[in-house]
């Protein structure tokens, strides 16, 4: 829960700084002179440099040993686990449990006068 908070804390802090880093800017550039279909221009050429900026930094990171060859290896290596008799008896166990436990969430519930369909 501690994680939960200092994300949500540090998430709120930014918002909160780059709105205000917003505001000055375009209060800055409104003493300036410019007008207002000016700094319309001016935020829309700022939100393209943010995309440009994500995609290249996306681009830089990219891992290159992750190549087409290598995703297409692991997708048939993981289907032919799942067409594997093992997988499919635990598969068909789970979903027995899975039915078992509903079926019991809906016998509690019809008795504490909830309707089935809630749950």
């Amino acid at each position: 829960m501690s994680a939960y908070i200092a994300v949500t804390a540090t998430y709120w802090a930014f918002m909160l700084t780059d709105g205000a880093l917003r505001m000055l800017v375009l209060l800055h550039f409104h003493t300036l002179g410019f007008s207002p279909v000016q700094l319309a221009y001016l935020f829309v050429l700022y939100e393209i440099a943010g995309v440009v900026t994500n995609l290249c930094a996306g681009w830089i990171s990219y891992p290159p040993y992750l190549s087409r060859n290598a995703c297409a290896s692991s997708v048939r290596k993981s289907s032919k686990a799942m067409r594997s008799a093992s997988w499919g008896q635990s598969h068909h166990a789970n979903a027995i449990r899975r039915s078992a436990i509903s079926l019991g969430w809906r016998r509690r519930s019809r008795l504490a006068g909830v309707p089935a369909t809630i749950v």
